[in-house]
């Protein structure tokens, strides 16, 4: 039974170092996007940080967007620039997760 325990709160020390990271990262993103994408950027969390931007943009653009040209836009930019983003930043956050 001691053995569990101590993998419990091995678990639970992971667990939280991972919450606290994620908390502090989730009360910047509140405080300005813009901020957190220039942050992950200068900290080489992500690479191309225009590219980023403008996919920041193209989100708020449709918020509140009904217009079928901007829609058919960003669905490009999605399939074209930014999944290949988010992929790329997938396997970097994979590779530091096995480091």
């Amino acid at each position: 039974m001691e053995q569990q325990d101590i993998r419990w709160k091995q678990r639970f020390q992971n667990f939280d170092k991972a919450f606290l990271r994620l908390s502090k990262a989730m009360q910047i993103i509140r405080e300005e996007p813009d901020n957190f994408l220039l942050q992950a950027f200068q900290s080489g969390y992500i690479q191309e940080g225009d590219l980023w931007l403008q996919a920041l943009n193209d989100r708020n653009l449709t918020t509140h967007t009904y217009d079928e040209e901007t829609a058919l836009s960003v669905a490009n930019n999605i399939q074209t620039s930014y999944f290949p983003l988010l992929k790329a930043l997938h396997t970097w956050l994979e590779i530091q997760a096995h480091d």
